[in-house]
């Protein structure tokens, strides 16, 4: 539901508030949105896959209030390593619906050199393991 979605960004706000100010953050977060591919200034890079929903607009709108950036839309990679969800379809025998919905946000761009999915990590999960490579 909609209330719980901003309970949990007022909750990670105020834990946000109560670091020092200049603090590197990294946030690793698994949430059920769509950034999209329409570049947000400072916020979603031109990498973003996808179509943007509500949920995906919450997500920026948190972004901007924090000086936040969705990293995973920074780097450029093939398919297999942007998205990572997966839902396999028996009756089909292959994938039908992929998504971005784990990422990684930063208030410092330059910390993160790389973000991506490993396709072949499924660790017997329909989410792939996604890595944030620090410089």
């Amino acid at each position: 539901p909609r209330e719980e979605k901003l309970d949990f960004y007022e909750q990670l706000e105020n834990t946000l508030d109560s670091l020092p100010n200049e603090s590197d953050i990294i946030v690793m977060v698994h949430l059920n949105c769509h950034v999209g591919s329409n570049t947000v200034d400072g916020v979603i890079g031109k990498f973003g896959v996808g179509d943007r929903n509500e949920e995906g607009e919450m997500l920026i709108d948190f972004c901007l209030r924090n000086n936040l950036a969705v990293m995973n839309s920074y780097f450029d990679h093939q398919e297999s390593h942007q998205y990572t969800w997966y839902r396999y379809n028996s009756h089909l025998g292959q994938y039908d619906l992929k998504s971005q919905i784990d990422f990684i946000l930063t208030n410092r761009k330059a910390i993160i050199q790389d973000v991506k999915a490993f396709p072949s990590d499924s660790l017997d999960s329909d989410h792939r393991l996604i890595r944030g490579k620090m410089k």
